[in-house]
C-alpha cells in the first residue's frame, strides 16, 4: 500500500556524503547561494513529506519508518522544527514504549499540529504481522495541550493529510482491512470541523478494495484535493476536487500521486502529458488557475533540460500559488532533482543541494512555504534537509 512514514533522528548541521550528486548549470553555480541547506534529521521516511507553516518558520516531520510489526521496535515520534531558533519540540515521544507517532502535519499559522497516535498493538497468531489501534489528535503549539479528531480504533488506520488556519478543519483518511466475508480493503476521506468537534464523510466507497483519501486542503477547509481508485477493476485512479460548501465534486487533471492544491484553494498543480516526436512522451509539470480557467505550462531554460529527460512533477505548490517545487528525471529514473520554479519571474533554481552545494538527484518529496524562504524536502536515503533563505 501507499502506507510509510519518517526515520531516525539527530539535530546535526552537517550533511552526510551518502547522496547522489548531479550536475548544476553553470550559471547557476557561479551566481551566490540565495538558500543554504541545514540537515535536519540525518535519517526521516523517503516515502513521507514533511511540512511547513506558511511564514516557514516550522516545519514538522516523523523521526523514523514507522514499523507495524511489534511493540518492541524502535518507533518514531512527531517533532516540530524551528527554523529560526535551529531547535526541536517533540510533540509526542510515544507512551508506553513502542507507540508511534505518524505523519504530522502543521497549520498554515503554525499554531497546530495534528498526527496519529499508533499504540497497543495486537499481533496476528497466523503470520508475522499484526494491527495496531490509532488515535488522530491535534496538539496546540501555544497551549500544549491535545485534543482528540478521531476516537482510538483497533481497526481503523488514520493520517492526516492537511489543517486549516487555526487548527479549524483537519482533513484525514481512515483506512482499513475488510474482515470476514469480504477480503481487500478500504478508505474513506473526513474533513474535521473543530467549532463542532465533528467529522464529515467526504466522499465514501462505493465497493470493496476502493480508496479515496485527501491530498491537500484549502485553508477555509471548503475545498479537499482527493485521490480515489474505483471499485471497479481496471480502473484509473482519480483526482478530484470536493467542496464542502455546496456538497458538490468535480474530476480534475493530473494523477493523484503528482497534483497539488495552493492553501488559498485557487491554484492546481498537476502533470500533463508533454508530445515529443521520436520519443517516449514524458510527463510535465504544469499549474491550473481555477478563478481564470487557464493552464500555464511550466517553462524551464534549455540548461535544465538535462535534468528532465524523463519528464517532470509537481512536488509542492506554495499557498499563493507563486512557487513550485518541481522533481525532475532523468531518463526512467523514480527519483529526481528538486528544482523551484518562481510563476511570476519565470526563475528556476536546483534547490535539492548538499551543504556545500553539490545537487542531490534523490528527492522523494517536498514542502514549501509562501515566500519560498523555507524548502524541506527528503532524500531516498531519508535525510531531511531544509534549504533556508539567507537573509
Amino acid at each position: 500500500m501507499r502506507r510509510r512514514i519518517p526515520a531516525a533522528a539527530t539535530s546535526a548541521l552537517i550533511l552526510t556524503s551518502a547522496v547522489l550528486v548531479g550536475v548544476v548549470p553553470a550559471a547557476e553555480a557561479a551566481a551566490k547561494p540565495a538558500r543554504r541547506t541545514v540537515l535536519v534529521e540525518a535519517r526521516s521516511d523517503a516515502e513521507s513529506r514533511p511540512s511547513v507553516s506558511a511564514d516557514g518558520r516550522f516545519v514538522v516531520y516523523q523521526t523514523g519508518t514507522w514499523l507495524p510489526t511489534h511493540s518492541s521496535a524502535t518507533q518514531p515520534q512527531a517533532v516540530l522544527w524551528n527554523t529560526r531558533t535551529r531547535t526541536r519540540t517533540i510533540v509526542w515521544a510515544g507512551r508506553p514504549a513502542g507507540a508511534a507517532a505518524v505523519a504530522p502535519v502543521i497549520s498554515s499559522d503554525g499554531r497546530y499540529v495534528t498526527y496519529t497516535r499508533a499504540t497497543d498493538f495486537v499481533p496476528d497468531t497466523t503470520t508475522s504481522d499484526g494491527s495496531w489501534s490509532t488515535t488522530l489528535v491535534t496538539w496546540d503549539r501555544v497551549t500544549r495541550k491535545t485534543r482528540v479528531v478521531a476516537a482510538k480504533s483497533t481497526t481503523a488506520n488514520y493520517r492526516a493529510a492537511d489543517v486549516g488556519r487555526g487548527g479549524a478543519f483537519v482533513a484525514y483518511s481512515s483506512f482499513k482491512a475488510l474482515g470476514g466475508a469480504h477480503s481487500g480493503e478500504i478508505e474513506h476521506a473526513f474533513v474535521w470541523r473543530r467549532s463542532t468537534g465533528t467529522a464529515r464523510l467526504v466522499t465514501g466507497a462505493n465497493g470493496f478494495a476502493e480508496y479515496t483519501w485527501p491530498i491537500d486542503m484549502s485553508d477555509d477547509g471548503r475545498h479537499v484535493l482527493l485521490g480515489v481508485i474505483p471499485a471497479i477493476t481496471g480502473e484509473m485512479a482519480l483526482t478530484v476536487l470536493s467542496d464542502q460548501r455546496t456538497r458538490t465534486t468535480s474530476t480534475v487533471r493530473g494523477e493523484p500521486w503528482y497534483s497539488r492544491l495552493s492553501a488559498n484553494g485557487r491554484f492546481l498543480g498537476y502533470a500533463y502529458t508533454a508530445k515529443r516526436p521520436h520519443q517516449i512522451d514524458p510527463e510535465m509539470p504544469a499549474v491550473w488557475d481555477r478563478a481564470k480557467h487557464t493552464s500555464d505550462k511550466l517553462r524551464f531554460p534549455s540548461r535544465y533540460r538535462s535534468l528532465m529527460t524523463g519528464g517532470a512533477k509537481v512536488s509542492a505548490i506554495s499557498p499563493t500559488g507563486r512557487y513550485v517545487t518541481v522533481l525532475a528525471y532523468r531518463n526512467n529514473a523514480n527519483l529526481g532533482t528538486l528544482l523551484l520554479v518562481d510563476r511570476r519571474t519565470d526563475k528556476v533554481t536546483v534547490e535539492s543541494r548538499t551543504r556545500a552545494g553539490a545537487a542531490i538527484r534523490d528527492v522523494a518529496g517536498s514542502t514549501i512555504d509562501r515566500f519560498a524562504s523555507t524548502i524541506a524536502f527528503v532524500d531516498d536515503g531519508g535525510a531531511l534537509r531544509a534549504r533556508l533563505k539567507v537573509r
